[in-house]
């Protein structure tokens, strides 16, 4: 019996886990102009806020995050690229 309750424990501690991890992720965007290459950990590179483990990242008109400092992480990286032309 304690065993399984142990276990249903751990498996609700887990999901709670997963459940905060993921409502505290925020989306992060690159804020310099399109093309511009510019440093990761520089906070206005990215309107004001350095990505974090926890956070989604956005890089959109052809920029480029140079990494230059250890430690430099994100959830998920998305490079986001405008096209024109039609359908």
């Amino acid at each position: 019996m304690r065993s399984s309750v142990a276990r249903l424990a751990a498996l609700l501690y887990s999901v709670a886990m997963l459940v905060a991890g993921q409502a505290s992720a925020a989306a992060i965007y690159w804020a310099l102009p399109a093309g511009q290459t510019g440093d990761w950990s520089v906070a206005s590179n990215w309107g004001g806020t350095v990505p974090g483990p926890n956070d989604n990242v956005y890089v959109a008109n052809g920029g480029t995050a140079a990494i230059s400092l250890p430690g430099a992480n994100c959830l998920s990286l998305y490079d986001l690229v405008a096209t024109s032309g039609s359908r």
